[in-house]
């Protein structure tokens, strides 16, 4: 699986190097890699939290765990509808949170790296939201006009990146050389790319499936799973139930809305199913790495 992550990183750079070189590139091939890496990596990282959860549970543990799933997803759903604002910005937390944990699996979590995991997803998250902030503002309208000049986004910039340097290296005493080069060629590829393909590289190679990898190890002890075929049948029925449900609201949405609208509905939808999926996560990490 680290032989499948590192090149799964270097499908991503090569991706985003492709839209950096070729800006004209028609939109249709980045909905097309978008799709793509969100079908076959985003969405399936997600779709075994039942068994990171309790892999040995019976009908009633997993009819519960199903409750619980689902109440989350109503309970954001509350929120999105009643203050849409304060929903957006839990998303951009749970988000930048973690995200920043994948880069720390290794580290054993203590109360306090809330902090580090949210200040080093933001790093990146912003990487993403400020390198196509036109975009960025045109899809986040419905709720928010939000203006920052770009001198206060190179500054946030550099402070985050700073920050998360400093994390990096308080982890080791050498930071190797590879990480250094992998962080600035990932900052530049995230920065300068299309909205759309900055996200689902980062989302998709830097974040999916490094989770998937732990989840792997995990259930290769668990449930004495040694083919990497039998993990990926098991992430294929909830990733299809995720899959048709965004799949029906947005053909629906395609009827109605522009195209940013239109995204930035897939997005709503994509923090309903991370809410929980995010708690259950962050759950199973804290017992994994504790152990």
């Amino acid at each position: 699986m680290k032989d499948i992550e590192n090149v799964g990183k270097l499908i991503g750079i090569c991706i985003c190097s492709l839209f950096i070189l070729i800006p004209e590139i028609h939109q249709g091939l980045e909905f097309g890699i978008f799709g793509l890496i969100l079908i076959t990596i985003g969405i399936p990282h997600g779709a075994i939290d039942h068994l990171i959860t309790n892999n040995k549970s019976s009908s009633k543990k997993f009819l519960h765990f199903l409750f619980n799933y689902l109440g989350m997803i109503i309970l954001y759903i509350i929120f999105w509808i009643i203050t849409p604002k304060l929903a957006f910005i839990i998303f951009i937390i749970m988000s930048s949170y973690h995200f920043g944990q994948t880069h720390f699996f290794e580290e054993i979590i203590t109360y306090r790296s809330w902090l580090k995991f949210i200040l080093s997803g933001a790093y990146f998250l912003a990487l993403i939201l400020f390198g196509n902030f036109q975009e960025t503002r045109e899809i986040i309208a419905p709720i928010f006009d939000l203006s920052i000049n770009k001198e206060s986004q190179i500054f946030i910039l550099t402070i985050l990146a700073v920050i998360y340097l400093l994390f990096q290296f308080s982890m080791r005493p050498i930071f190797p050389t590879r990480k250094i080069i992998e962080f600035l060629l990932l900052s530049f590829c995230l920065y300068n790319s299309p909205l759309l393909i900055s996200f689902i590289v980062y989302f998709g190679f830097w974040h999916a499936l490094p989770s998937m990898k732990i989840e792997y190890e995990y259930l290769s002890k668990s449930l004495n799973i040694k083919k990497i075929t039998t993990f990926i049948k098991l992430l294929i029925p909830f990733s299809i139930i995720s899959l048709v449900g965004i799949g029906m609201v947005l053909v629906f949405g395609m009827k109605y809305f522009e195209t940013e609208k239109l995204i930035f509905i897939f997005f709503i939808l994509v923090s309903l199913i991370s809410f929980p999926h995010i708690i259950y996560m962050d759950r199973f990490l804290r017992n994994t790495n504790q152990n």
